[in-house]
C-alpha cells in the first residue's frame, strides 16, 4: 500500500483485537497475537472473534504457543448477507487464523434488498450528485472514470454499450426524453461538452475557451442542455465570450437540443465562488445553486456563503437568496409542486431560508425546501458530533424524498440510529490509535420532511456517496464509492476504489 492509500487507510481503519476493542480512552494492550478484522461490501454484520487450538477448540485452557489460533464466525445483519472472508483464509464457513504473528482478515457482506450491484468506472473521477441519469424505462447512463468514461445499461443493470477512450473524464450526465446523453468534463483540450445518442454516437461536441471547468448539467423536458461550471479570467464557448467580476466566477450555458447557444448566466463578485449545481422544473425555469467560499473552522474551504438563484423559463432573474451563517450545497431537485429540494451541510447555526437550524457537531446535513417565491416550507437538519453531510436528493412524482450522504461515528434520522462500521482502537507500535469511519447513510422523507427510513452502507474504508433518483416503480438507484481492502493471504494489505450502482426497492428498510 502506498504511502497516501495507507494514510487514508489509518484514518478509517475498523479493528478487532483478540481479547477485544477496550475502552477507546486507555484499551489494552493484546497479550500476544492479533487478529484484525476490516470489512468489505455495502451490506452489515459482524465478525465473532474466538480463541482457538487445533484439537481441542473454543474451550482449549492453553491460549498461546504452538497450534494457537483464533476462530472468527461471520454474522450479517437483518438485510444483509455475509459473502466470505479473505486473506489468510477464505469461504464462508468459520476461519481460523494462526496466532504466530499479527494478521489480518477481510470479512465482505452485501445488501440483500438490492436488484443489482453494478460496478462502474474505477474511481479515478470525482462523483457529482448528477453521476448517472435514468431513461424512461429505468435505464442508467454513467459518468464513469478511467479508462470506462461513460456506460450504458438497462434496468437491470445490464450493460448495453461502454465508451473508452476519447481523453474524456466525465464530471456529469444528463439524459433527454430520447435517451440521449449530454457529458461535462475535461477532456485533454480543457472543459468539454459532449451530446451522444442513444447509441453512443456523437451528435455535438463543444470546447470551453480558458481557465474553466464545466462540473454540472441538467437537461430540460424539451430537450435544452444547461450547463454550469466555474471559471478565471475569461471563458468563451462558440462567439460568447464571459469575464470574471472577480476571482473566480460561476458560468451558466443554455444549449439548444442541437448545440446552439441559447443564452447565458454568469454569477460572481470579488469573492471567489465555487461548487455550482444546476436544476430545472418541469415548467422550465432554472435553481442554480454555488458557494461564495470562506474559511470555516476547520481551516478549510468546505463551506461558505450559499446562494440560491431562481431564473424564470424566459431567462429572467426572479431573485438570488443567501443561506444565513456558514454552508454549501450540495444538491438540487425540483418538485412537482414547483418548489426545489435543497440538500447540503452546514456548521453551527443557519438561517435557511427563513427556518434556523442548529448542527449537533461539526458539519450537519441539511434538507429544505424551498418554494418559488423563495421561503423555505420546512428545513431539517441531520447529524452527530463528527462530520456529516448530504451530498445527493432526488424527488419522485408523490413528492417522497430521497438524500444520500456521509456519517462519521453516528448519525439519526428519526428513530433510525445510524452506526459507522467502527471500533474504539488499534495497536500501532505498541500504542492505541483511535479512528473515525466514514460511511454512507440514505435517508427517505415523505413530501413534508418526515423521515420514514434509513439506512447505512459501507465497510471499513473510506465510503462516499454519489448520485441518487427515484426510478419509475418506486426503486431509488445510488451511486457510491468504495475503499476496498484487499488482504493477501500472508497478512499484507492494500486498499483499491469501486464505483458501484446499487438499486433497491426504496420501501426496503
Amino acid at each position: 500500500m502506498n504511502e497516501r492509500v495507507f494514510f487514508r487507510f489509518l484514518l478509517v481503519a475498523c479493528a478487532i483485537l483478540l481479547f477485544g476493542c477496550g475502552n477507546a480512552k486507555s484499551p489494552k494492550p493484546p497479550a500476544g497475537g492479533q487478529v484484525t478484522v476490516v470489512y468489505n461490501g455495502l451490506g452489515t454484520g459482524e465478525v465473532r472473534v474466538g480463541l482457538a487450538k487445533e484439537g481441542c477448540g473454543l474451550d482449549c485452557p492453553e491460549v498461546f504457543g504452538k497450534g494457537a489460533a483464533a476462530r472468527l464466525i461471520a454474522r450479517p445483519a437483518k438485510g444483509s448477507l455475509f459473502d466470505g472472508f479473505s486473506g489468510p483464509c477464505s469461504g464462508r464457513m468459520p476461519c481460523v487464523v494462526p496466532l504466530d504473528i499479527p494478521r489480518w482478515v477481510a470479512a465482505s457482506f452485501r445488501d440483500a434488498d438490492s436488484r443489482y450491484l453494478l460496478h462502474v468506472g474505477d474511481g479515478n473521477t470525482r462523483m457529482s450528485a448528477h453521476g448517472f441519469a435514468l431513461d424512461a424505462g429505468g435505464g442508467l447512463a454513467v459518468a464513469g472514470g478511467g479508462k470506462i468514461w461513460l456506460g450504458r445499461y438497462d434496468r437491470d443493470g445490464k450493460k448495453l454499450w461502454e465508451m473508452e477512450g476519447g481523453g474524456m473524464r466525465p464530471l456529469a450526465v444528463a439524459m433527454d426524453e430520447l435517451g440521449s446523453q449530454w457529458i461535462v468534463g475535461r477532456n485533454d483540450e480543457g472543459a468539454a461538452i459532449e451530446k451522444r445518442g442513444a447509441g453512443g454516437g456523437v451528435e455535438w461536441k463543444g470546447l470551453l475557451k480558458g481557465d474553466a471547468a464545466a462540473t454540472d448539467v441538467a437537461v430540460s423536458e424539451t430537450g435544452e442542455a444547461i450547463v454550469c461550471g466555474t471559471f478565471r479570467g475569461a471563458v468563451t464557448l462558440g462567439k460568447k465570450k464571459l469575464e470574471s467580476v472577480g476571482g473566480q466566477d460561476i458560468f451558466v450555458f443554455l444549449l439548444s437540443p442541437e448545440g446552439k447557444l441559447l443564452n447565458s448566466f454568469q454569477l460572481g463578485g470579488k469573492e471567489d465562488e465555487s461548487a455550482p449545481h444546476v436544476a430545472v422544473d418541469k415548467g422550465g425555469a432554472l435553481w442554480i445553486a454555488y458557494t461564495q467560499i470562506a474559511l470555516d473552522s476547520e481551516r478549510d474551504k468546505k463551506t461558505g456563503k450559499s446562494h440560491l438563484v431562481r431564473y424564470s423559463e424566459r431567462g429572467e432573474l426572479v431573485w438570488d437568496r443567501e443561506i444565513g451563517g456558514l454552508s454549501r450545497i450540495d444538491a438540487l431537485a425540483p418538485s412537482a409542486k414547483g418548489e426545489v429540494i435543497v440538500a447540503g451541510r452546514f456548521l453551527s447555526t443557519i438561517d435557511a431560508f427563513g427556518k434556523t437550524l442548529q448542527s449537533a457537531g461539526a458539519t450537519d446535513a441539511f434538507v429544505v425546501a424551498v418554494d418559488a417565491s423563495g421561503p423555505a416550507r420546512f428545513a431539517r437538519s441531520y447529524g452527530g458530533k463528527d462530520n456529516d453531510e448530504a451530498s445527493a436528493v432526488t424527488v419522485d412524482a408523490s413528492g417522497n424524498i430521497a438524500v444520500l450522504g456521509t456519517f462519521q461515528h453516528q448519525m439519526k434520522i428519526g428513530e433510525q440510529n445510524l452506526v459507522c462500521k467502527q471500533y474504539p482502537a488499534y495497536w500501532s507500535r505498541g500504542k492505541p490509535v483511535v479512528f473515525a469511519g466514514t460511511d454512507i447513510f440514505l435517508g427517505i422523507f415523505s413530501a413534508e420532511g418526515e423521515p420514514l427510513r434509513a439506512r447505512a452502507f459501507g465497510g471499513s474504508g473510506t465510503d462516499f456517496a454519489g448520485a441518487v433518483a427515484f426510478a419509475r416503480g418506486g426503486d431509488v438507484v445510488m451511486l457510491v464509492e468504495q475503499e476496498v481492502l484487499i488482504v493477501g493471504k500472508e497478512g499484507g494489505i492494500s486498499s483499491i476504489l469501486e464505483r458501484m450502482v446499487l438499486r433497491r426497492p426504496s420501501d426496503a428498510p
